[in-house]
């Protein structure tokens, strides 16, 4: 699978690294330092490259947005068209304190931005080091929730998540707002579950988010 990395920060990094281990074409863009970009895409080996968002982007069957979010929009459109594209959404609202996102979910406030563009939230919730030891096989089964909006999204999130070591967990609908950091009481940001109480929570979310925020809670590691 050809896979973009938008933003090489320590989740892109990561994400770089375990990708292109398990043989996935990995592309490079969006760096202030391109001589860095370059090294790291050699550094990373032979199935990684770099090139310039709009490269890269193009190239890609699945694009992973990982900047912080006060360059989301440089980013963006840096990338230019994305109709059609697997577009994984590794962002927080969080820079220089809480966003106003008028209302909405990340996801669903980056899907506007991205008309067209297929797309998910994932790899947001847990640091890059921790998702580097779990895909070390370093902790017993450890959930990674995603919510994705599209069915062709969803595919690849379950294949890409369990290719890292985790077992997949989907946030449906409004739910997906329990991914959302800051790392808070009744959310999932920055909290382990094993699969079986990630599912709990997951399910209770379908019908009664307040549920799944108390079992956010209590099932925490």
């Amino acid at each position: 699978m050809k896979i973009a990395i938008i933003g090489v920060g320590h989740i892109g990094t990561n994400l770089a690294h375990q990708f292109a281990s398990k043989g996935h074409l990995v592309t490079l863009a969006f760096s202030r330092d391109e001589q860095r970009l370059q090294a790291l895409a050699q550094q990373l080996g032979s199935h990684v490259q770099a090139a310039s968002p709009a490269v890269a982007a193009s190239q890609a069957k699945v694009i992973v947005l990982s900047v912080p979010w006060n360059l989301l929009d440089m980013a963006l459109s840096q990338m230019g068209q994305v109709h059609g594209k697997i577009v994984i959404d590794a962002t927080n609202p969080f820079s220089q304190g809480l966003v106003d996102l008028e209302g909405l979910s990340s996801l669903a406030f980056n899907q506007r931005r991205l008309p067209g563009a297929k797309i998910a939230k994932a790899f947001n919730t847990l640091t890059a080091g921790f998702q580097a030891e779990v895909a070390a096989g370093e902790h017993r089964p450890i959930a990674m929730f995603y919510s994705a909006l599209a069915s062709e999204a969803d595919d690849v999130c379950r294949e890409l998540i369990s290719a890292m070591g985790f077992v997949p967990v989907a946030l449906e609908g409004s739910a997906e707002v329990l991914m959302e950091a800051p790392r808070r009481e009744g959310a999932i940001y920055g909290e382990g579950y094993t699969p079986s109480d990630a599912e709990r929570i997951a399910q209770a979310a379908r019908h009664d988010l307040a549920e799944a925020s108390r079992l956010a809670n209590t099932l925490k590691q």
